[in-house]
């Protein structure tokens, strides 16, 4: 009987060996379970961290590149160009119109200056032809310098001198 008590010790404390062991062996598979899930989880952390850097790298280097900022840049100057030629034709035409103004009027006052002593002259010769040169003179003094929507004025024309011209012929073979 003691040596079945022996044994059984025996028995016992080699169980309860064995019993550690596999705890000990349990609890070390376990805390190498938990390493592998925390860094599963700092991989996959990580990788979305990468990932979310890699998209912003992408649209980083997407929107500074220097071709965009170029194209900007050619996109302003074209306009400041188109706005300075704009600005330049604007002014030119502007001077034409006011040099047309100024030859309109000059031509006006030619007119003017010289009606009184040119009707006087046609009047010696014939009364009718007096009366058709001063309505024509005074037709041409009416006219607007302005030009409307319909007639297109550009100041002293070659009608404008051919007129005078054919008055003065008139005149002169009178």
């Amino acid at each position: 009987m003691l040596l079945k008590l022996i044994a059984t010790k025996r028995t016992l404390k080699q169980n309860t060996t064995d019993s550690t062991k596999i705890v000990s062996d349990f609890e070390e598979k376990r805390l190498k379970v938990d390493k592998l899930i925390s860094d599963s989880e700092k991989a996959l952390g990580l990788k979305s961290s990468e990932g979310m850097i890699a998209a912003l790298s992408v649209q980083y280097d997407k929107e500074d590149s220097s071709k965009k900022r170029k194209q900007w840049l050619n996109g302003s100057i074209a306009f400041l160009i188109i706005a300075f030629i704009g600005g330049a034709s604007f002014s030119a035409k502007q001077y034409l119109r006011q040099k047309n103004l100024a030859d309109n009027y000059g031509y006006k006052l030619v007119l003017a200056k010289s009606i009184v002593a040119f009707a006087q002259e046609i009047k010696k010769h014939d009364t009718q032809k007096a009366a058709e040169y001063m309505n024509e003179v005074l037709s041409e003094i009416n006219k607007s310098p302005i030009p409307s929507s319909k007639q297109k004025s550009e100041g002293i024309t070659s009608n404008n001198i051919g007129l005078l011209e054919k008055i003065i012929d008139k005149v002169k073979s009178k």
